[in-house]
């Protein structure tokens, strides 16, 4: 098995395992992994991620936003580090923006098709 990861356009060195969990209700899909060796002391929130997994002649591919990230720095002084991180589907990138609301209220007991007339379609 080979996985490959990428982020911001540079290839990262991956540590299995890889989980990952897609769910077929509500709940959004994510996914963890190790990353190790890198000169990046932390992913912000958000930052784009792509796993692909190849096995058996088959690839699969996936693309994530960073939820957590926890980096420890190995060895110490080194100023390489290795991150456990948590990523999450790209549905959740839009709970950070605010939409007008819009609400329409029938009051029952209105009855607004009373006298209206009928319309017959046109076919032809």
């Amino acid at each position: 098995m080979k996985v490959e990861i990428e982020s911001e356009g540079k290839q990262i060195i991956g540590v299995l395992p890889y989980k990952f969990q897609n769910l077929l209700d509500e709940q959004l899909d994510y996914a963890s992994l190790e990353v190790e060796r890198i000169n990046i002391s932390n992913f912000s929130s958000l930052t784009e991620f792509g796993v692909s997994v190849s096995a058996d002649g088959e690839t699969e591919s996936e693309d994530w936003l960073v939820a957590a990230d926890t980096a420890t720095e190995t060895p110490v002084g080194n100023g390489t580090y290795r991150h456990f991180l948590t990523l999450i589907e790209y549905t959740k990138f839009l709970e950070g923006f605010l939409g007008d609301s819009l609400c329409t209220t029938y009051a029952g007991g209105r009855t607004y098709t009373e006298g209206a007339p009928y319309a017959e379609p046109e076919i032809g």
